[in-house]
């Protein structure tokens, strides 16, 4: 862990020197610190809950999620590289755009939590016959009621958002589902609150169209899965579409 420590605090002042060089690096560097300690605590609360085999309720698990959905560590990376504003003026920046943080942060994690929760599907559909994958399907919701977080359990994940609300509310898994569908939606509809409001500074403006695309990125990652950590044919098709192939105009 010393070793592990001691990497990261390298990587947190060598990044802080290239935003702040040699006058302003200490700037940067309490915020930069104090996100990466926010987020590494936030894991270590899953950890925990993981290891005690405890399910929390959906809103003490949001309450952590949204700092280990690592929206707060990015958005404090990127306040530093919206334009040319006063480094002392970092701090109220996200203070005054910590309600977009939230959402953007939510956003992350309620998408990962329901494009991951396919992962342990699309893994069987590939290996087995159709008749076999429909039989095993049938076996394993016999054995395992939440089958298909299988894989995140298997990985040490902490129980995600769905999970929490499927034994909270004593609901099946669709009907999960559709509630952080829900939770969504609302997230989505306060970001756009804040990218059609009235911005006073264009660094602002900067800002606010820098967190609403982290929260679009996230979106289309799990749109189909788990795009981030099962690299199949759908994400890639659709990020050589978004990036890489030109777009028809006929």
């Amino acid at each position: 862990m010393k070793v592990c420590f001691r990497a990261l605090n390298d990587v947190i002042h060598e990044i802080a020197y290239d935003i702040g060089k040699d006058e302003e690096w200490h700037l940067v560097l309490p915020h930069l610190a104090k996100a990466w300690a926010d987020f590494c605590k936030a894991l270590l609360t899953e950890a925990m809950w993981d290891n005690m085999g405890y399910t929390p309720s959906l809103e003490e698990y949001l309450s952590n999620a949204w700092t280990s959905s690592s929206g707060p560590l990015i958005m404090s990376h990127a306040s530093f590289f919206v334009g040319h504003m006063n480094l002392e003026d970092v701090a109220d920046l996200l203070e005054r755009n910590k309600d977009l943080i939230y959402n953007v942060s939510m956003i992350i994690r309620l998408c990962n939590d329901l494009g991951t929760s396919t992962v342990i599907i699309k893994l069987l559909r590939r290996s087995y016959k159709p008749t076999e994958f429909e039989m095993i399907l049938r076996i394993l919701s016999l054995r395992k009621k939440n089958t298909a977080y299988g894989a995140e359990r298997d990985r040490g994940d902490a129980p995600s958002s769905v999970v929490c609300y499927m034994r909270e509310a004593n609901v099946p898994e669709d009907v999960a589902r559709k509630h952080i569908k829900e939770l969504i939606n609302q997230a989505w509809k306060s970001i756009n609150a804040h990218c059609f409001g009235n911005v006073e500074t264009p660094f602002v403006r900067t800002f606010i169209d820098v967190t609403a695309n982290a929260s679009r990125v996230a979106h289309m990652l799990y749109q189909f899965g788990d795009g981030f950590g099962v690299q199949d044919g759908d994400i890639r098709r659709q990020i050589l579409s978004a990036v890489i192939h030109p777009v028809a105009l006929n």
